[in-house]
């Protein structure tokens, strides 16, 4: 199993004990060894190696694909989620449109969580938004070059484990990202504010390749099933006590926390609208019901 989330990251707890608990449930006729933090592949190339066998099993950030498919991109569309409640939800209505995405591709959903949600990580304390124009924005999707672009800053994509130096470097000087994943990119050595925002709850998504799935044997593919479905009720409970401890981490590194002004609020509003509306034309008919259907709700 290969991901490219960090060792210590919420998700990588999650996956080590999703391991153990499949390992136990198989009488240990089953071994997964994981490789986190991009060590045996970056996150470009998890899905593909998953579908060629290189790997079995891998963790992926699906909005995070070169060319996502637009349901996959809903949970990282700023300000369209606003708690756990709503990306549960979101989860839910996406989930069987996602399924049958991956098994055209030969991948199997094992189980998906949402990460903490994204805030804003500076070196200089703002007020608002248009601070940002022209720094050098770290970002991990798509979705999240065209808020920088949007913003009038500069995206820099970059994997996890790349961010401390690119910092370092200049190569970034802002981001977002959860405060979680500043704890364990070591955030206090390159930033001085992390601003709880709230941009957004992307959502980790586990797979297997389907082949190597049903060449186990019965009894194994049950413990694997079941191990899965432990980790993501699991893992929803640990990201949501990692969103109210990570910031307390930043805290006692010397970061100085702060909640967004209304202004700052409003302005993310405001692209959050023009977004959607760019991903509704993208997501066609079927986009326009998953939107109206997550409302109702």
């Amino acid at each position: 199993m290969a991901t490219a989330s960090q060792a210590n990251s919420v998700a990588v707890r999650n996956l080590r004990q999703f391991i153990q608990d499949a390992r136990d449930a198989s009488g240990d006729w089953m071994e997964l060894r994981l490789h986190a933090g991009g060590a045996l592949m970056k996150g470009s190339e998890l899905r593909r190696g998953v579908q060629t066998g290189q790997v079995q099993m891998a963790e992926l950030l699906l909005s995070a694909e070169r060319e996502p498919d637009p349901v996959t991109e809903l949970d990282v569309l700023p300000g369209f989620v606003r708690d756990y409640d709503q990306s549960r939800r979101l989860a839910a209505l996406t989930r069987p449109l996602i399924e049958r995405r991956l098994q055209r591709d030969g991948l199997t959903l094992l189980y998906q969580m949402t990460l903490p949600p994204s805030g804003l990580y500076t070196g200089f304390a703002i007020e608002s938004l248009a601070a940002l124009r022209g720094t050098r924005m770290r970002v991990r999707t798509p979705m999240g070059a065209r808020l920088a672009s949007l913003l009038g800053a500069n995206p820099a994509s970059l994997d996890p484990e790349e961010v401390e130096g690119a910092f370092a470097t200049r190569v970034a000087t802002t981001m977002f990202t959860s405060a979680s994943s500043g704890v364990d990119m070591r955030a206090w050595t390159f930033s001085r504010f992390f601003t709880a925002i709230d941009a957004n709850f992307p959502r980790s998504t586990v797979v297997v390749q389907t082949r190597a799935l049903e060449a186990l044997p019965a009894a194994a593919r049950a413990a694997l099933r079941e191990a899965a479905a432990a980790a993501e009720a699991r893992g929803w409970a640990m990201s949501l006590a990692e969103s109210i401890e990570a910031p307390q981490k930043l805290a006692e590194q010397g970061m100085e926390l702060r909640r967004p002004s209304p202004a700052m609020t409003g302005e993310l509003q405001r692209i959050s609208t023009t977004m959607l509306e760019e991903w509704m034309v993208r997501a066609g008919e079927q986009g326009r019901r998953l939107v109206e259907a997550y409302r109702a709700a």
